[in-house]
């Protein structure tokens, strides 16, 4: 487990690294950088919590981990999607000033 997430985060950061440069170009690119960022820091708090529990023999690092995960892939999906929507008020309301 250990071996493919270290795999997993070298790839990831690859990823990242290769985004981040295109962060600010568009709600697409903005969307798949935070993606990318979020895999991240999940692959670095799953290895983290795979350490811990086998360090304390207990499931509560995976439980805490796995929460702290969804809540940080809901925090970010709800992050596009209002920035998706100011987006399409613009494109909206330019095409009603260039219609008019």
């Amino acid at each position: 487990m250990a071996a493919i997430g270290t795999v997993a985060l070298v790839a990831n950061a690859f990823c990242f690294l290769l985004l981040w440069r295109h962060r600010a170009d568009d709600i697409n690119l903005r969307s798949t950088w935070l993606c990318s960022r979020n895999d991240l820091i999940a692959n670095v708090a799953v290895l983290i919590a795979a350490a811990l529990v086998a360090w304390f023999e207990t499931l509560l690092p995976d439980l805490i981990v796995g929460v702290a995960i969804a809540l940080l892939f809901l925090r970010t999906a709800s992050l596009v999607v209002r920035e998706s929507l100011t987006e399409l008020e613009s494109a909206h309301r330019a095409q009603l000033e260039g219609a008019g």
